[in-house]
């Protein structure tokens, strides 16, 4: 699999293989850096200087990706081979703006959660390419 190259917080360059990649969104909240692109991959999630953009645009070719909103209204890009299942939202447990919960593949580790604002439906069919 190919590298991804991206600038780190410094503005460095800096780069992770493709395969590892399950999600990234812009970052938010007081426990992240603003400004920053959050990366998750299968050992570790990271901040990055990088546009969102800069970086989905490298997996053209290597790892097919959706797009879908968080409850936040932000951006989450989804390595489609990552999705396990997609559920829908429950509103006593998940956020309020949340319509499905996404069970995420983590090699080797336990699976993560993503909360995103389409339907089951709308998330099916954006697997599916529609």
């Amino acid at each position: 699999m190919p590298l991804i190259h991206y600038k780190d917080l410094s503005g460095s360059p800096a780069a992770f293989n493709a395969d590892s990649f399950i999600r990234a969104r812009q970052s938010y909240g007081e426990s992240e850096p603003d400004g920053a692109i959050t990366i998750r991959t299968d050992k570790s999630k990271f901040h990055a200087s990088s546009k969102l953009a800069e970086i989905c645009e490298q997996f053209d070719t290597a790892i097919s990706l959706m797009s879908l909103t968080a409850p936040t209204g932000l951006v989450v890009w989804i390595a489609k081979d990552r999705l396990i299942d997609v559920t829908e939202a429950l509103p006593t447990l998940h956020h309020p703006n949340a319509k499905s919960v996404l069970t995420l593949l983590v090699k080797d580790g336990p699976t993560i959660i993503q909360q995103v604002q389409e339907t089951v439906e709308e998330v099916v069919a954006r697997f599916d390419g529609a």
